[in-house]
């Protein structure tokens, strides 16, 4: 960028745009700006007219020596607090401007320039008629520190409930991270995102509490007779086939006297399955009596946990005759990423053989069809999917053919 020499013009336009109307602010910005001392024009030079417009002679003895453009520039005035400018001897009052506008106020509500002392802001006034107190000129803005004022509405007041009438999330965070009312505001007021619902239960709620006794019970002998197969007893007898041992034969009933062991896979292919076997612990403890259900964290290279892992048990083995109901895939899923404790399906194998041949029967709700099982599997273990539509009477008719391939591990 080219620099040239600083002209007098030059000091006008910069006085003006920068409000300086006494000629000590003058002869201060022509000093600041590299003029020569006594270049500096007077105050009536750029207040009341133009930048660049000549000043009308001054009365006094200097009047003659800068009339003309070739003689001696004349000194500053001083601009004194009376709003009279004097040179030398000879005193006239300041030329009028042409802005106008409400007398500025400092910080007291006072006038700009009526305080005392060596700090007070030196007002200049406007000349009026005789007899009467001349009327002070607009002081400069004050100077705020900055280009641009960023102002901002103040925030409205949080909503104390969500958007289905629950209490906001903002409302249940910690009252250390809530901003107080000094506090600068957020730059972004984005709102909370509601938590993610509950999956859906796997089953019916209609009808969860009779597919899971239908499941996870055992079969007993009631009292009332069976007809259908005392016909078939006679029916049997009369064609003189063998019948053993006469005795009469009574409808099984289910029951939850024997108990549940129920054991939840926790290990990585289930770990999609978390609510689901929340849903299935929370099902089991209101059908089941409490003195009868045992709940078990359970893998299959660890063994069972009762405290949510932090210890771990060999792998159990109910009494005989109790039902164990296991929530897992069997190592039907495989992770892309396959922790130390994912078990495959041919590793399930030992287990399972191991709870048959105990009188164990074993049921297992899978979140994956049951065909995709192998056949090793599915003669040892009765399985059932996790699905609404299942039925009733499929989980009776299922876990009485279960019962009666109990025992056949070996």
């Amino acid at each position: 960028m080219s620099r040239r020499r600083t002209q007098v013009g030059d000091l006008l336009r910069a006085a003006r745009l920068l409000g300086v109307q006494d000629a000590d602010g003058v002869a201060r910005l022509a000093e600041a700006m590299g003029l020569p001392a006594g270049t500096a024009p007077g105050a009536d030079s750029h207040v009341g007219g133009r930048p660049g417009r000549r000043p009308a002679a001054a009365d006094g003895p200097h009047a003659a020596e800068d009339g003309g453009r070739g003689g001696a520039r004349r000194p500053v005035r001083a601009l004194h607090a009376d709003g009279v400018s004097r040179t030398g001897g000879t005193e006239r009052p300041a030329a009028p401007s042409r802005r106008a506008g409400p007398t500025p106020l400092n910080g007291a509500g006072e006038e700009a320039g009526t305080g005392t002392g060596a700090t007070a802001a030196v007002t200049a006034r406007r000349s009026g008629p005789a007899g009467s107190a001349p009327e002070p000129y607009p002081a400069p803005p004050r100077a705020t520190g900055a280009s641009l004022l960023m102002l901002r509405a103040p925030l409205p007041p949080p909503d104390p409930t969500g958007p289905d009438g629950e209490p906001a999330l903002r409302d249940l965070a910690d009252p250390g991270d809530v901003p107080g009312p000094d506090d600068p505001p957020d730059i972004l007021d984005v709102p909370w995102v509601t938590a993610p619902p509950r999956p859906a239960p796997p089953w019916d709620p209609r009808t969860e509490r009779a597919v899971f006794l239908a499941v996870a019970s055992t079969y007993r002998g009631g009292h009332t007779v069976d007809h259908d197969r005392l016909l078939e007893l006679v029916v049997r007898s009369l064609a003189g086939g063998p019948l053993g041992r006469p005795r009469v034969p009574y409808r099984q009933r289910a029951t939850t006297r024997a108990g549940v062991h129920l054991l939840l896979d926790r290990g990585e292919s289930m770990r999609p399955f978390r609510d689901d076997q929340a849903w299935l612990a929370a099902l089991a403890a209101r059908v089941v009596p409490p003195d009868r259900l045992t709940v078990l964290d359970f893998r299959l290279r660890r063994g069972a946990s009762r405290d949510g892992g932090r210890t771990w048990e060999p792998h159990p083995v109910p009494p005989h005759g109790q039902p164990v109901l296991l929530m897992s895939d069997l190592g039907r899923l495989r992770p892309p990423l396959p922790g130390r404790n994912h078990a495959t399906p041919a590793q399930w194998l030992p287990y399972l053989r191991r709870l048959c041949r105990a009188g164990t029967p074993v049921v297992c709700l899978t979140p994956h069809p049951v065909r995709e099982y192998p056949a090793a599997i599915r003669q040892l273990v009765t399985l059932f999917t996790l699905d609404r539509g299942i039925p009733v009477r499929t989980g009776r008719s299922g876990l009485r053919g279960g019962r009666r391939r109990s025992g056949r591990g070996s």
